[in-house]
């Protein structure tokens, strides 16, 4: 039985009440009969230098974000990710791929009364998150924990948020999303080693699927102890499941409604 481990640090910097910047950095690793490592515990500690000092092949990440609010009611936000980046140039090792995550964004509250825009944009080349090692692959029973679509995507996505009340929105919302055929838990083959010369590779890789989304969602809460979220759409997918042609129109309903207790306790 191989055990799997994950381990994260990040450092916040409060520049000034409008700029924040994180620094942060994750590495999943494991293997039969390893044992959690005090090495990557440490806050302090650089644990991709560490893994090589250790002669491991974990799975590290580093990475940045920030949150930039020029005025009141608007922020601008971003992240970058770095899994793999090559600088140097000597073997065909070197021709991997850089895998690499960004995402971008913007928030404006009330550009009209009582009226948001949300628009955000995110990326993850082909091979992101994963690794040669199936353990040290960033999934759980085969659900990515690193972004939502796992990796060889890109989406764009835009929201128009009305607040009737407080705690009460509805939303009108957009999205299109390509997703190629790479997986995070792909089986890891190499194919930069099997060419001669430079190697690359489309983005998103293989027959892509495109999905354009409209829909109306609401939520908010209701009676002070109950929280819903609904959501109501369509889906147009192009090349469903990576099939060219197969293209289909599929509507969709999704509803959450989530039940809380705040009793009050007298401490004296």
């Amino acid at each position: 039985f191989e055990n799997r481990y994950v381990a994260a640090h990040r450092y916040d910097f409060h520049f000034s009440p409008k700029l924040t910047v994180g620094l942060f950095e994750t590495v999943v690793f494991g293997g039969p009969g390893r044992q959690l490592e005090l090495f990557y515990l440490n806050p302090l500690i650089f644990f991709h230098g560490t893994q090589l000092n250790e002669n491991l092949d974990d799975n590290t990440m580093v990475g940045f974000d920030f949150s930039y609010k020029p005025k009141a009611g608007v922020k601008v936000y971003g992240q970058f990710l770095v899994d793999d980046l090559q600088l140097d140039d000597k073997d065909a090792s070197d021709r991997e791929p850089d895998q690499l995550g960004i995402l971008g964004g913007v928030y404006y509250a009330d550009v009209i009364d009582k009226t948001d825009i949300r628009l955000e944009y995110s990326r993850v080349s082909n091979w992101t998150f994963n690794q040669r090692f199936e353990r040290n692959r960033y999934a759980n029973d085969n659900d990515p924990i690193g972004s939502a679509p796992g990796n060889d995507y890109d989406l764009i996505d835009l929201s128009v948020i009305h607040w009737f009340k407080e705690f009460v929105s509805l939303s009108a919302n957009l999205s299109y999303l390509r997703q190629g055929e790479g997986r995070i838990n792909a089986e890891w083959t190499m194919p930069w080693l099997e060419v001669e010369g430079d190697y690359s590779e489309p983005f998103p890789t293989g027959v892509v699927q495109k999905t354009l989304t409209a829909s109306l969602g609401a939520r908010g809460f209701l009676l002070g102890h109950f929280f819903f979220d609904l959501e109501a759409g369509l889906d147009r997918v192009e090349n469903r499941f990576h099939v060219e042609s197969d293209d289909k129109s599929l509507p969709f309903v999704n509803l959450t409604l989530s039940g809380f207790i705040l009793p009050s306790v007298d401490i004296d």
